[in-house]
């Protein structure tokens, strides 16, 4: 597994975000696979570092070939507010646009999970993350999880 640092610029915010990605090493030599994708995002009080820091997240998904994006949104609740950022803007269609271009994650339904924690956990309903994929599996941790189950086909 790899972790990447990632700081960009995002447009909604009009500043520059930090995001970790955890990549799986590939096991064949295919370049074109698309790697399916587990958007995991933060609570309250917290930031794109918190899964990395605070749980064994990596040795969870690496059986699973998946990679984790966990993306900082402040205090925000990930919403977009009348006065300050659009982060729901941002983690709903940015966001996604911008990583599945730079590392070739699938837009596949099947291919995508979201979680989140404290505040975050509502986030994942299907009508709140439809760019993810409306019907996308998701899950609500109100604390941190101790293992991840694959989800049965």
């Amino acid at each position: 597994m790899a972790l990447a640092r990632t700081r960009l610029f995002s447009d909604a915010l009009g500043l520059c975000v930090t995001v970790d990605v955890i990549l799986p090493q590939r096991r064949d030599n295919a370049s074109n696979h698309k790697l399916p994708v587990l958007w995991l995002l933060h609570g309250a009080f917290g930031n794109h570092a918190d899964w990395i820091r605070r749980t064994s997240i990596e040795r969870y998904v690496a059986p699973y070939g998946l990679a984790v994006v966990m993306p900082s949104a402040q205090n925000s609740c990930y919403c977009d507010m009348a006065h300050g950022g659009k982060y729901y803007t941002f983690i709903s269609k940015e966001l996604p646009q911008k990583l599945r271009t730079m590392f070739n994650f699938s837009e596949n339904r099947e291919d995508n999970f979201i979680a989140g924690l404290s505040w975050a956990a509502p986030v994942p309903s299907p009508s709140v993350l439809p760019t993810l994929n409306s019907t996308a599996p998701s899950a609500a941790c109100p604390q941190v999880p101790s293992t991840i189950t694959a989800p049965s086909t």
